[in-house]
């Protein structure tokens, strides 16, 4: 027999089915997050759910962000060391765990996890402010019990945003491959 769970958390939908054994002990079985309307941009609901197999055009839009997102962020570094970075990053986002934010069929946002590991969370610029990062951050928190993620100290509005979000700086070392300093921040349930 099958028992299914629904949770609200700011405005994901989370479904968990549960399997129950002949003693009538319950097995957490699958967990799913499910799309329903968050916030409205510009008059059109946004929603976020999961990306499993991004298609050719869902991986230019997620290039388009992940590049233009990368050098709004982090003028400290050369934007030719972002544009070398493309192709690994292209080939690498259809291997992570994908969560997306769509307005209109258009992605206005994402974020990239590999196990715990947050290894983005990248929002359009005509989106920021808008609550689109903070939904992408609690949906990634409601697939997992602790995150981790890697942020430059200079960019300051990326720790000010995590720290509002329950991170908390964990250490700080010299990124090797920009000589930037960077924080290893983690939040946990």
């Amino acid at each position: 027999m099958h028992l299914i769970y629904f949770q609200e958390l700011n405005g994901l939908l989370l479904l968990i089915t549960y399997l129950v054994d002949e003693s009538y002990f319950l097995k957490p079985h699958k967990r799913f997050l499910l799309s329903i309307p968050l916030i409205y941009e510009q008059g059109r609901p946004m929603q976020t759910y999961l990306l499993h197999h991004p298609t050719t055009e869902q991986l230019d839009q997620l290039m388009t962000i992940w590049l233009h997102g990368n050098l709004k962020a982090h003028p400290f570094i050369k934007a030719d060391y972002w544009r070398k970075q493309a192709p690994a990053v292209r080939t690498a986002l259809p291997q992570a765990q994908l969560i997306i934010a769509t307005t209109a069929e258009k992605i206005v946002g994402f974020i990239g996890l590999q196990g715990h590991y947050v290894a983005g969370i990248f929002v359009q610029a005509g989106a920021q402010q808008q609550g689109v990062g903070t939904a992408l951050l609690a949906a990634a928190k409601e697939l997992t019990h602790k995150l981790q993620l890697s942020v430059y100290v200079a960019n300051r509005p990326a720790v000010a945003f995590y720290h509002h979000s329950g991170f908390h700086v964990h250490e700080q070392q010299i990124d090797k491959a920009t000589n930037q300093p960077e924080y290893t921040m983690r939040w946990h349930r």
